[in-house]
């Protein structure tokens, strides 16, 4: 173990930093907010990858995905449990804490929640994917609980130990900020 200092990067004066940081985290309390419309999104991209992919001709319905299966017309709804819009959230709130006390600069928080909301969305799109795959492969019920229970949490739990993790690596990366911050 060695003995380390964390030196404060380039304070902006006043409360230009508070402020900063109430702005982020405003924007992650909006996005948790407005979570029925984060899950619209979600569901609107699962259904294009699904279709894009040559999966199935999934089409979405608000916060749900729905497609023909054996005749008749299946899907899953994203359920706010289910989302990215209660994960994300947390790294805007984290990331203004760390920019109000001017222990990093905006540019580098605003990086840090922009690649991890990315990152986020991604395994949650791959997830959903996995389902849509699973219940094609599988039927609707045996596909749907599979695919949800085991490899979905699967899929969600490494996505958010990796988010973490990228995060992490951003906001504590040792490169100066251009402004000297």
């Amino acid at each position: 173990m060695a003995a380390t200092t964390i030196e404060r990067v380039g304070r902006l004066p006043g409360p230009a930093p508070a402020l900063a940081g109430g702005a982020l985290a405003a924007v992650g309390i909006a996005v948790a907010v407005a979570q029925s419309t984060v899950r619209s999104i979600e569901a609107w991209l699962s259904a294009g990858l699904g279709r894009g992919l040559g999966l199935v001709e999934a089409e979405p319905l608000r916060s749900a995905v729905v497609f023909e299966l054996e005749g008749r017309s299946v899907g899953f709804t994203i359920t706010p449990g289910c989302s990215v819009a209660f994960l994300v959230p947390f790294f805007f709130v984290v990331a203004a804490g760390l920019v109000a006390v001017g222990r990093i600069h905006l540019r580098r928080a605003v990086t840090a929640v922009t690649v991890v909301t990315a990152a986020l969305f991604a395994v949650n799109q791959l997830r959903l994917l996995i389902v849509t795959a699973s219940m094609r492969g599988w039927g609707f019920e045996a596909g749907y609980e599979r695919s949800h229970v085991l490899l979905g949490t699967l899929a969600s739990t490494v996505g958010v130990v990796l988010a973490v993790f990228l995060f992490l690596f951003v906001v504590t990366r040792h490169r100066p900020e251009p402004d000297g911050g």
